[in-house]
């Protein structure tokens, strides 16, 4: 039998319970902690995570074995958001 490129997986990286560096970008901002994988994935691949002694899970992309990054993005308040804030402070 031939092998086809549908025949072939990319292997899995991560499996339920391996600890991983996430790097989390915010802009000019660069965090990074270990968190526990939830599932398992492979590279490039969305896997839930959760940090030791917290409940909250959380998302990133694989990047590699060990390594996954997130990202966010900063919605800065408008001039009128900003004004009203402090207004009410």
């Amino acid at each position: 039998r031939v092998i086809e490129e549908r025949d072939i997986e990319a292997p899995v990286i991560v499996r339920k319970g391996d600890l991983v560096t996430i790097e989390c970008l915010s802009g000019t901002i660069r965090l990074k902690t270990i968190a526990r994988a939830m599932g398992s994935a492979r590279d490039g691949e969305i896997c839930a995570f959760r940090v030791n002694g917290s409940d909250q899970t959380f998302h990133a992309r694989m990047n590699g074995r060990g390594r996954a990054v997130t990202v966010t993005t900063a919605h800065p308040m408008s001039s009128k958001e900003t004004l009203a804030a402090e207004a009410s402070r």
